[in-house]
Order: structure tokens, then sequence, then C-alpha cells
């Protein structure tokens, strides 16, 4: 029998300085700056949704970067009412 797991949903929390993100969630009691849930689709793209508090842009870019070890190729999300999407090739 073969298994395949694939993370379908993960919830993002954004920290400023030098925060030891390896630890488990319980551990991290540092106040962080925002959060948001990603939706891993099929198809290797990733919809942020529900974010709670300031993401700038390099923000948006360093979580698109390191979406792509999940397998994650395309990221959208919408902004005061419009699509937008960022493509990692």
């Amino acid at each position: 029998m073969s298994v395949h797991v694939a993370p379908l949903m993960l919830h993002v929390r954004g920290y400023q300085g030098t925060v030891d993100v390896n630890r488990p969630l319980h551990a991290m009691t540092e106040p962080y700056d925002y959060h948001l849930v990603v939706l891993i689709n099929d198809l290797g793209i990733a919809r942020l949704e529900g974010l709670d508090g300031s993401m700038t842009h390099g923000d948006r870019r360093e979580l698109a970067f390191k979406l792509k070890d999940y397998g994650v190729h395309r990221v959208e999300w919408r902004h005061k009412g419009r699509e937008k999407h960022h493509n990692l090739f």
C-alpha cells in the first residue's frame, strides 16, 4: 500500500525580529504581527485567507517562497476587492 499525505491547510503567524519558529506552537509565546490560513489545492495553488493584522509585501513574498517547499507554484489572495496572485516559477 502507498500513502501520500498532503498538507491542505496551514496556519501562518508572522513575527518581527528573530523568533525561533522551529519550536512547537505551544512554546511560542511571542506576540505576532499577523496570522492567516493558507488553503492548498491539488493543483499547487495556495489561497491566503483570513488575514488578521498587517502583512507587508515583503512578508507575503517570504511566505510565498516558504510555501514553495509544500509544492505550491501559485499564491492567490484578495486585496480591497481585487484578486491578486504571484506565480512561483
